[in-house]
This record gives structure tokens, sequence and C-alpha cells, in this order.
């Protein structure tokens, strides 16, 4: 896998989420299938806004490796080394919290979402 056919897979599976976090932000009833599965299915007002950072997040740091393998031409972020490693670390964060999920709807949706951003932004950060 070439590291712009990382970054492509990476956005797309990116907006999926995204797409997740902020119907959880909205007030969709898939609270069960976040943090560890302990919460009702329509979020507190303060996860919802944690959903919509989430999302915005995601979004950002798919920007940041379109930017860095040349797919989108910004010069402020290009050769931002920082936040390409930064997307790594987050997405192997997020890889071992849903693999660590006490959900089965979080690990069979989380795990393999979260082991494409980690893989993807791996082939990436070590272009």
């Amino acid at each position: 896998m070439s590291h712009q056919d990382a970054a492509i897979t990476f956005t797309i599976v990116a907006m999926i989420i995204a797409t997740f976090q902020f119907s959880l932000a909205q007030g969709a009833p898939f609270g069960d299938m976040v943090l560890g599965g302990n919460k009702s299915k329509v979020l507190p007002k303060n996860l919802r806004i944690l959903a919509l950072l989430q999302g915005v997040l995601i979004l950002f740091l798919a920007f940041v490796l379109l930017v860095n393998t040349n797919i989108v031409h910004i010069m402020f972020l290009a050769n931002s080394n920082f936040l390409v490693w930064l997307s790594f670390f987050i997405s192997a964060l997020s890889f071992l919290g849903n693999i660590l999920s006490q959900s089965l709807k979080e690990r069979l949706f989380g795990v393999p979402m979260a082991g494409i951003l980690f893989f993807t932004s791996g082939v990436i950060t070590l272009y």
C-alpha cells in the first residue's frame, strides 16, 4: 500500500467514524457502542460535546495526512511530522481502547475501524 493510498483509506474511514460521532452528538441512540458500553442509548450532554470534538479531531487528522502525502496542498501544514505522529498515536490508543472494551458492539464496530486507522497511519508515519 502506498502512502497516498493509506491516506485516502484513512480519510474514508475517518469520515465514517466522524459521521458516527456527529450522530452521537445529535442524540442518536448509540451510547452503548462507545466508552465501554457503560452509557445509556443517548449520551448525556457533556459526552455529546465530547463526541462532537472527537469527530472534528478525526477529520482534522485525516486532513493532516492528506496534506503530508501531497494529496492536498496546504503550505502551513506541509511536513508537519508532529501531527503525523500524533495521528499514529491517537489511532494506536483508539485501537487498544476498542480491543479492551467490555462492549461487544463497540468491539465489533470499533476494532476494525480503529485497526484500519492504526495500520494506515503507521504506513504514512513510517514512509
